[in-house]
């Protein structure tokens, strides 16, 4: 299962980094039998990520034909799919094991010529700058704000959506913040850093060139 679950990861971000600059990540938690959040809005071209942190879940479209899904599997677990076509759709899907019990939508509208910012809580909640320089070369400055105090980790991932480093955490108090990442012994690539404050995750992508 591990294996499947690594192939499709990788065969999707091979996907994913052939898509335009605009093109976002909304990272839906699956936990506790819920999709939090369970109802999103994306444009054409992005990418869902859900992430099980808890429990024995799946995620299972509910289309004929069945368009994206994977087995039922045991926390921890990644599973991604690029909504890449045209026109406006909407996208029901629950957890195989426990039905509509544990359901939630994907909204897709056509994508704009401006990039927009997707996240998995609420606006007011926090912001994820994109890092910078980004390509860089072995090391960055990722910003990130809240709005009030909260404890935030921030971990990067690679193309498997594996973690390599946790960056930062620690709870701070509202306002903006900065963090290095240095990418010592890292090869050269895509990766993702995601800051995560409870109930609510932002997924961002970088280059690292060396």
């Amino acid at each position: 299962m591990l294996h499947r679950i690594r192939l499709i990861f990788a065969l999707t971000f091979a996907v994913l980094v052939s898509l335009p600059a605009w093109a976002t990540i909304d990272t839906v938690l699956v936990e506790s039998n819920l999709f939090n959040p369970s109802h999103i809005t994306i444009a054409h071209g992005d990418t869902v990520v859900w992430h099980c942190i808890a429990g024995f879940h799946s995620v299972h479209h509910l289309g004929t034909p069945s368009l994206f899904g994977n087995s039922p599997a045991g926390a921890p677990w990644f599973y991604q799919f690029v909504f890449d076509h045209s026109g406006d759709s909407t996208f029901h899907y629950d957890c195989a094991v426990h039905g509509v019990a544990m359901s939630g939508t994907v909204v897709v509208e056509p994508a704009s010529d401006a990039p927009p910012v997707h996240l998995t809580g609420s606006a007011t909640e926090m912001a994820l700058a994109q890092n910078y320089p980004n390509p860089f070369n072995s090391q960055t400055s990722i910003q990130f704000t809240v709005h009030t105090a909260a404890n935030v980790r921030i971990t990067v991932l690679d193309v498997l959506g594996q973690t390599v480093r946790q960056v930062f955490a620690d709870r701070v108090a509202a306002g903006s913040h900065t963090v290095s990442f240095k990418a010592d012994g890292l090869s050269s690539g895509i990766y993702f850093y995601r800051m995560q404050v409870p109930r609510a995750v932002i997924v961002r992508k970088m280059n690292y060139l060396k």
